[in-house]
């Protein structure tokens, strides 16, 4: 039982299976931050006002 998908994610399903997608690298900073930007994301709040 397998996902189905359209022509363009198995594509890319092919494409990493394939060996063609290497790391950046230096995980452990990307995490931290985008941990950071989510932090700020939550921070910001939305007014709704309705009448």
């Amino acid at each position: 039982m397998g996902i189905k998908l359209d022509d363009e994610g198995q594509a890319l399903l092919d494409s990493v299976e394939a060996g063609e997608w290497q790391s950046k690298g230096q995980l452990n900073e990307r995490i931290a931050e985008l941990e950071a930007y989510l932090k700020q994301e939550k921070k910001k709040s939305v007014s709704v006002r309705l009448s």
